[in-house]
């Protein structure tokens, strides 16, 4: 059996508000990462199924999203070990 882990989506909108979900996280999941967002930035949403509903949330809405932890596997384009300068 695959080990699983909890991971956290947190979504800010830009009217200040912000929604966080907690999901199950298997390692394979993380090695799709990088299509899984390239087709997302494609259809200019996001998808959620939540408690046997789906939720649509189109990318203008939307200030910035955070998964943590990090996924073991990042897309090339990740500018990685960044911290906040100022």
């Amino acid at each position: 059996m695959t080990e699983r882990k909890r991971g956290i989506l947190a979504i800010r909108f830009n009217d200040g508000s912000e929604e966080r979900f907690e999901y199950a996280r298997a390692p394979q999941d993380d090695v799709n990462l990088a299509a899984r967002i390239e087709e997302a930035l494609k259809a200019n949403h996001l998808l959620v199924e939540m408690e046997g509903k789906l939720i649509v949330y189109p990318f203008q809405s939307i200030k910035a999203i955070e998964v943590f932890p990090v996924p073991e596997k990042l897309p090339r384009i990740v500018i990685k070990k960044a911290r906040f300068a100022g």
